[in-house]
């Protein structure tokens, strides 16, 4: 059997059906728009134009170029260019440049002048200070010797940084307050009147009063002489005084005084004096230190206009949003525990009405003047402090605040805004204590107010009921303080 290989008779379709092969035809070339002018203006143009005239022969060199000898190869008059222009016709020419008006005289500078004024006034330059260390005159300078001291032009360099003079500060402060407290505890100037006390003050009041009222009475019903209006003016304001003892004791049911030796003189209140000057009536108890004897308190108010206002550099605050004020709570929280903070409440009155002194920043936040208490510090201190910080005065005076009495205990339970006049029961730790302090203003004052804050006196009948414009606790300022008894003076 033999195999032949034959690839011609291999029949396949495309083989069979013959097409014809397209032929593309080629895009037309390219031809610019701007052929024609081109070519219309390179027509007579000369090779090497720009190079100069080549007709021009080339100078012999024994025939050295010599002054006003070279021939000009600028366009001589009526000689044309190749070029052409293509305008057709002429443009207008351009208008003349008007003058500019009142065209200021340019004087002409005497540099010689100013040269010789400038030599004058000008400082002669100091030497550089140098010195010779060796004795074939070799010379050095003395700034980078060694030699003289260079000094620091810091206004830090050589004090203690801030940072330990407030740790000093600090610890000074809380070292006195722990000494005042012990001093107070073992001597304590301010006793407590008991009641039987007050009782028999009260009737002894009464019995001296009508002992002078009798022998007011018989007094001759003409006083002709003057040792007989002398005697009567006396029995008359000795009865006068006696009155406003008894009403005073009458309505305050607790009693404070200080432990101070009367003088040898004769008095008209009760009870009578011997000849050392000691009381009848028995030694009264100390008052105790955690009992508040605030029942019916007197409250002198002064009016809005004995006081002045000034200004001071603005206080901020020390963070600047209200999320990162409560992180730095959150940290000091872990560190050192609850937050501790004290505000005094200022009183003044106007127009008969007692108002309250508030801290105004922007159009809608008001505050009592207060702030954050040290680790460690006291309360009525601290409170001094803080007052003396936002409304002291700045010509070196010393501001004397008179605290009275806390009108206010308020918690925070979380790291929140609310705050809450008690602890809720399932609220172990707080998160911080504020309390609220009547400050007694003196008769006259000065105060200086942050430029950034404004104190205004907000009357108490528009903080009643007001949370929504002052916030829940200057809104409750009102019922904290009715049970003081004011007196405008």
């Amino acid at each position: 059997m033999s195999i032949t290989y034959a690839p011609d008779y291999e029949e396949v379709i495309y083989n069979v059906i013959k097409t014809e092969k397209k032929v593309q035809k080629k895009s037309p070339r390219y031809k610019s728009n701007y052929a024609l002018k081109v070519n219309f203006d390179t027509k007579d143009k000369k090779p090497f134009g720009i190079m100069g005239p080549p007709e021009l022969e080339l100078p012999d060199p024994s025939h050295y170029l010599k002054k006003n000898s070279r021939k000009s190869a600028t366009k001589k008059p009526g000689e044309t260019t190749g070029r052409q222009c293509l305008a057709r016709e002429k443009r207008p020419p351009l208008p003349p440049v008007k003058e500019a008006k009142n065209k200021k005289e340019v004087k002409e500078k005497n540099f010689i002048r100013n040269n010789v004024i400038n030599a004058k006034q000008k400082k002669p330059v100091t030497p550089e200070p140098k010195f010779v260390d060796t004795r074939t005159g070799t010379r050095q300078r003395v700034e980078k010797s060694g030699l003289e001291p260079h000094y620091v032009y810091s206004k830090k360099f050589g004090k203690p940084p801030n940072y330990l003079l407030r740790h000093v500060e600090n610890k000074n402060r809380i070292t006195q307050a722990i000494k005042d407290k012990k001093d107070i505890n073992s001597l304590s100037k301010c006793h407590y009147i008991t009641r039987q006390e007050r009782q028999n003050l009260l009737n002894g009041l009464k019995l001296n009063w009508e002992e002078m009222q009798k022998e007011y009475q018989l007094l001759p019903i003409i006083t002709d002489t003057i040792p007989k209006i002398l005697r009567k003016t006396k029995l008359e304001n000795d009865l006068k005084q006696l009155e406003k003892d008894i009403f005073i004791v009458f309505i305050c049911c607790y009693l404070l005084f200080y432990c101070v030796k009367a003088a040898n003189m004769a008095g008209s209140g009760w009870p009578r004096r011997n000849s050392q000057g000691n009381a009848n009536y028995d030694q009264p108890q100390k008052f105790p230190p955690n009992q508040t004897m605030t029942i019916n308190r007197i409250i002198n108010l002064y009016p809005l206009t004995n006081y002045t206002f000034g200004t001071k550099e603005p206080l901020f605050e020390k963070d600047p949003s209200v999320p990162a004020r409560f992180q730095r709570m959150r940290d000091e929280f872990e560190r050192i525990g609850m937050r501790r903070s004290v505000e005094g409440v200022l009183l003044v009155h106007e127009h008969g009405l007692p108002h309250v002194l508030l801290l105004q920043l922007g159009t809608t936040f008001f505050k009592l003047p207060g702030g954050e208490l040290m680790p460690g510090e006291d309360e009525v201190d601290g409170l001094k402090r803080l007052l003396t910080e936002t409304l002291g005065r700045q010509d070196g005076v010393k501001q004397e605040w008179l605290i009275e009495d806390i009108i206010g205990n308020w918690w925070r339970p979380n790291f929140e805004p609310p705050q809450y006049p008690y602890i809720p029961p399932h609220i172990t730790r707080p998160k911080e204590h504020k309390r609220l302090f009547l400050v007694q203003l003196q008769e006259k004052a000065l105060f200086a107010v942050p430029k950034n804050y404004k104190l205004v006196a907000a009357p108490l009948f528009e903080l009643y009921d007001n949370s929504q414009g002052y916030g829940p606790i200057i809104s409750s300022l009102p019922q904290a303080l009715c049970r003081f008894q004011f007196i405008y003076i």
